[in-house]
């Protein structure tokens, strides 16, 4: 219930979360932060599993920070580490 939840229900949390994407290419604003580490994979794994809309806003979102450079490292260790692991068997 909301009563029992700090962020409010379903809808206004994703209201919020949808009208400060609207405001700025990352959640403070126009500096990459922490916060949009945090963000950026919780709503990638979400929107992921159908858990929430793939909003347009969501979407560039998500395209604007899994695309930065270090993300883009981090993508390619992981394929790097699971190749490795799927070659000890």
């Amino acid at each position: 219930t909301p009563a029992m939840s700090p962020y409010g229900d379903f809808d206004t949390v994703m209201t919020a979360i949808n009208a400060q994407l609207r405001a700025g290419p990352f959640m403070l604003g126009d500096a990459f932060s922490v916060a949009d580490v945090l963000w950026g994979a919780a709503l990638m794994w979400t929107t992921g599993f159908g858990l929430v809309p793939e909003t347009p806003e969501i979407k560039a979102y998500l395209e604007r920070t899994m695309n930065r450079p270090a993300a883009l490292r981090v993508k390619e260790r992981d394929a790097t580490l699971s190749a490795q692991h799927k070659a000890v068997g």
